[in-house]
């Protein structure tokens, strides 16, 4: 599937049971290893031109995520909203505030953060 906006050219790539397996924005790929293994499919991991880019810790929900050497929490409300993400010494970096259907209201921080609301995965 691919979008061009007014801004950049996205595409996205689907295997044969619907799940994503990559996309590309402005010619720079991402592909991910997915655990088809749970109730509803889990992004292990995140390459950019093959090299390991993120990966992720589950529990039952998303633990956290390493990427370039750095670790965040995450913390989460009721629905799996990431609410805020903190650093391995515990130091709060990002939060987030959600309208009631997922609209972000506001934010802090600048990680890296690929699932909010409802702890899917955002596409900015």
């Amino acid at each position: 599937m691919k979008v061009d906006t007014p801004t950049s050219v996205v595409e996205y790539e689907y295997d044969t049971e619907g799940i994503r397996v990559s996309s590309t924005v402005d010619g720079e790929t991402t592909d991910y290893l997915v655990d088809k293994n749970q109730p509803y499919a889990q992004v292990l991991e995140e390459f950019r031109s093959g090299d390991l880019e993120t990966f992720y810790v589950y529990g039952h929900d998303l633990i956290s995520q390493e990427r370039g050497g750095e670790q965040d929490v995450y913390h989460v409300d009721g629905l799996g909203s990431t609410r805020g993400l903190t650093d391995e010494d515990g130091n709060i970096t990002d939060t987030y505030d959600y309208e009631a259907f997922g609209e972000l209201i506001e934010s802090s921080g600048d990680s890296e953060n690929s699932y909010r609301f409802a702890g899917e995965q955002f596409d900015e």
